[in-house]
């Protein structure tokens, strides 16, 4: 029987980290006898058709919408094609959580920082002014937030992971304010959608699984 040095808990079986406050524990004779878990880790399950069969309604969804507004107004071209990008983007997230299923924050947080160096590149390169800021990188993260926001709908995970998928969230929203505010925008409309979003998706996730995230907000600030 191993004592946690952070929350004084007393923990049996082959632990490396404190079930209750997650502080590493240092090496005791549990983990050479093979003493079986007290609280072993509960399997992440979830129903793979139902994820699927959101995802593809909104990819759909959003696809065909986008085709009427480019045929009503014709100059929106350049949104419509950050449209097509935020789809795969929501296909990208939602495939590394099923694949993965945990840390996927930092994997979504990659991802979307990569495509948003792409595209500001490619807008330094050859394209109209603050295309990226204005229009690519509010989408990306709009998208990024509502791919998440599906994830922990559907997906029972450990409460860390919601946690940090709630930090990305109000990440994710912030990035695209700071642009309004330091004027690298053409428009703002993209940039503040994204915001708002951001701040749905934030109430949604504490009124969906607001056990998990007390929580995580438990083990991470010992309260």
């Amino acid at each position: 029987m191993r004592r946690c040095a952070s929350c004084g808990g007393s923990i049996a079986g082959e632990w490396t980290q404190c079930p209750l406050c997650r502080v590493r524990l240092e090496a005791g004779p549990d983990e050479a006898t093979g003493t079986p878990e007290v609280f072993p880790p509960v399997p992440l399950r979830f129903d793979r058709r139902q994820l699927w069969a959101a995802v593809v309604a909104l990819s759909v969804l959003v696809v065909v919408a986008s085709f009427a507004a480019q045929s009503l107004v014709p100059d929106l071209v350049a949104p419509v094609r950050t449209v097509w990008l935020s789809v795969a983007v929501v296909w990208l997230v939602v495939v590394a959580a099923v694949q993965r299923r945990r840390n996927v924050g930092s994997l979504v947080g990659w991802l979307v920082v990569l495509l948003s160096l792409a595209a500001v590149a490619w807008n330094a390169i050859d394209g109209p002014a603050y295309w990226a800021t204005t229009w690519v990188i509010p989408a990306i993260c709009t998208t990024a937030n509502l791919a998440l926001g599906v994830v922990v709908w559907i997906i029972r995970q450990d409460p860390t992971e919601h946690l940090a998928k709630a930090v990305l969230v109000a990440l994710f929203g912030l990035a695209p304010g700071l642009f309004v505010l330091f004027g690298w925008v053409v428009t703002p409309v993209p940039a503040l959608v994204c915001v708002g979003f951001s701040v749905l998706v934030l109430v949604l996730m504490v009124a969906i699984r607001p056990r998990q995230l007390g929580a995580a907000l438990h083990r991470r600030l010992h309260i």
